[in-house]
């Protein structure tokens, strides 16, 4: 997957989530459940997006490496539960 900017990414990584539900699960309920997990993803992943484009900011200079490390650390936190295996290879490459 080409590396393109991080928001992109980010909606990428969103729409390929998937579920896992019982079956016998309607179809309408399925989705609801898609849809709050992504919702939540978004959610989650917001601050994490922050923190890379803050150690990019001006004045951020000395202590960019280390806002970089911490939002990966969290987006590994976040890749089991929601597999973002595209999202943090592409990061983190």
């Amino acid at each position: 997957m080409p590396c393109g900017s991080l928001g992109a990414i980010l909606d990428v990584a969103v729409r390929q989530v998937t579920i896992e539900v019982p079956q016998g699960t309607s179809l309408k309920e399925r989705q609801k459940q898609l849809d709050l997990k992504r919702h939540l993803l978004r959610k989650r992943l917001k601050p994490v997006l922050a923190l890379f484009f803050k150690a990019f900011q001006p004045g951020y200079e000395s202590v960019a490496f280390l806002y970089i490390e911490g939002a990966l650390a969290r987006l590994q936190t976040h890749k089991s539960s929601f597999k973002l295996k595209a999202f943090v290879i592409c990061i983190s490459s």
